[in-house]
């Protein structure tokens, strides 16, 4: 909830929460779609058992190097895994973190698929066992409860503002 320029403004994580929103006197809000429809989710089992998805923005404060380093320990240790990235943004953090992930020897095993959205996103996700975010900061974490909905378990660092709540629910 927000109050800009004297108008309200909410954002409701349901299309039941939004509609009977709209039932209200609408001069005095508006109504931002969370992005995420419980009502059109379905649950699904992952078609791989090691296989980790990144959703977000190409950006140091993602900690992406983290992630690669980590994956790299766990090649060391003879864990199969697949891990995707998607997302754009900041082109020489990109390139750095591509160079890092040839480096560490992980080119067979990660993907950087771009920037994804509807139905290919989608696809990415049900694919997907373990969603991982390992920000250094991030506010809350929507992706995180776009996978929830899906029943994919997150990997947090303490620094994703959602993270807490995973914890405490047992969610990751």
């Amino acid at each position: 909830l927000t109050n800009v320029q004297n108008r309200f403004h909410f954002v409701f994580a349901s299309k039941y929460e939004r509609d009977n929103a709209l039932l209200r006197d609408s001069s005095k809000h508006s109504i931002i779609g969370f992005g995420i429809d419980q009502e059109t989710q379905e649950f699904r089992a992952p078609i791989s058992k090691n296989r980790f998805l990144f959703i977000g923005r190409i950006a140091e404060i993602k900690n992406l190097e983290g992630l690669l380093i980590a994956s790299s320990m766990l090649k060391s240790q003879g864990v199969e895994f697949l891990l995707e990235i998607i997302g754009d943004g900041d082109e020489t953090y990109f390139a750095k973190i591509r160079k890092l992930s040839s480096e560490l020897n992980l080119d067979n095993l990660v993907t950087f698929s771009g920037w994804q959205s509807g139905i290919n996103k989608e696809q990415s996700m049900n694919r997907s066992s373990v969603l991982v975010l390992p920000s250094h900061s991030e506010n809350f974490g929507v992706v995180v409860l776009e996978a929830a909905v899906k029943g994919i378990p997150a990997v947090l660092t303490p620094n994703v503002g959602i993270a807490y709540s995973v914890s405490v629910y047992e969610a990751g």
